[in-house]
C-alpha cells in the first residue's frame, strides 16, 4: 500500500467514526430531552416526583384494577344464574272450545325458562263470557291435568 491509499482509509475511517459518534451523541440529547420532558409533565401533574413512584402509582392501579375485575366476575356469575330463570321460550295457540263460537276465540300461551319452567296461561271463550287459566309448569311437566290444545302448544314450546 502506497502513503496515499493509507491517507484514503484513515480519513476515511475518522469520517464514518465521526458520523457514528455525532448520531449516538444525538440519540442520547434526544433520549435526554425526553426524559427531561416527562420530569416536567410529571412535575406539574403533581402525581409523582420520580420513575420509581411511577412503578408504585402503576403497581397500585394494578391491584385496583384486579379487585374490579374480581367484583366483576362475581357480577357476571350472578347474571348468569339469573339469566336462567329469564323466560326464552314462548308459544301459543288459537283455537275454538266449541263448535258453536268461531273466530279462534281462545288461546294457549306457554312461557319457559331454560330449565323449561314457567307457566300456561289459557283462556277460554263461551257463549257465557270468558275464562282465564293459569298452570305452573316444573321442568317440562304440569301436574293439573291440560287440555289437548295446551298439551300440543307446551310439547311444540318446549322443542325451541
Amino acid at each position: 500500500m502506497n502513503e496515499v491509499t493509507l491517507i484514503l482509509v484513515c480519513v476515511g475511517a475518522a469520517i464514518i467514526s465521526g458520523i457514528l459518534s455525532g448520531a449516538i451523541t444525538a440519540a442520547i440529547v434526544s433520549k435526554k430531552k425526553t426524559y427531561k420532558n416527562i420530569n416536567k409533565v410529571m412535575k406539574k401533574a403533581g402525581v409523582v416526583k420520580n420513575y420509581s413512584e411511577i412503578g408504585e402509582l402503576i403497581a397500585a392501579q394494578v391491584d385496583k384494577n384486579l379487585s374490579q375485575h374480581e367484583t366483576m366476575e362475581k357480577a357476571i356469575g350472578i347474571l348468569n344464574y339469573e339469566r336462567r330463570k329469564n323466560i326464552k321460550k314462548v308459544g301459543h295457540i288459537r283455537y275454538n272450545s266449541s263448535d258453536d263460537i268461531g273466530g279462534n276465540l281462545s288461546f294457549s300461551i306457554v312461557m319457559l325458562n331454560e330449565e323449561n319452567t314457567g307457566v300456561i296461561l289459557t283462556n277460554i271463550r263461551m257463549m257465557e263470557g270468558s275464562s282465564l287459566y293459569l298452570r305452573e309448569v316444573v321442568s317440562g311437566e304440569c301436574e293439573i291435568t291440560i287440555s289437548e290444545e295446551e298439551k300440543e302448544v307446551l310439547k311444540n314450546t318446549l322443542n325451541k
